[in-house]
């Protein structure tokens, strides 16, 4: 205020006033009453509704945090949990337990990976059966030419003794 007095100007800004009490002051020269016009507001008082807009925006950017935070982890769960499970089956299956089958909850990504996997299953299962008959074909047809063998090899021998027969009976003869 004694500043514009003397200086004849207008200006605001924040200083102490005349009891040592910081604040947000305007000061006006009126030129025709020659008067210094001076407005003053304590500076708490002058920031309390910014300081309480500053402290709601917090409020709610933790609360909005704290929702991304779980729609994230709720998300990441839902991810992780099918695929942990289909993980454990694959595993499962790989050690030869070829009669499980993946759950399928799901009508996603993770869903046709697991209809996926389960058709693949399904016809390694098949492939699988088909080995055990073709492995059992092959051995009853083993086992067949081995009884052939020992019938072929009797009768060999009875040749065999019979040409000796014949040869000594030739040659006494």
């Amino acid at each position: 205020a004694n500043m514009a007095l003397a200086t004849h100007v207008s200006n605001s800004g924040f200083y102490e006033n005349h009891r040592g009490v910081p604040v947000v002051g305007v000061y006006r020269w009126l030129p025709k009453l020659q008067v210094t016009l001076v407005a003053e507001q304590d500076q708490a008082e002058a920031f309390q509704p910014s300081r309480r807009l500053i402290n709601v925006h917090l409020i709610a950017a933790l609360i909005l945090l704290a929702t991304a935070a779980v729609t994230a982890l709720y998300m990441v769960r839902s991810i992780t949990a099918p695929l942990s499970h289909l993980t454990a089956t694959a595993q499962q299956i790989a050690a030869g337990t070829l009669d499980l089958t993946a759950d399928v909850k799901q009508d996603d990504e993770i869903g046709a990976l697991a209809r996926s996997f389960n058709h693949m299953t399904a016809r390694l299962r098949q492939a699988h059966a088909q080995l055990e008959q073709h492995s059992e074909e092959l051995a009853q047809a083993n086992a067949e030419l081995r009884a052939e063998n020992v019938v072929r090899r009797r009768a060999e021998q009875e040749v065999l003794q019979h040409n000796r027969e014949l040869a000594m009976l030739s040659r006494r003869l």
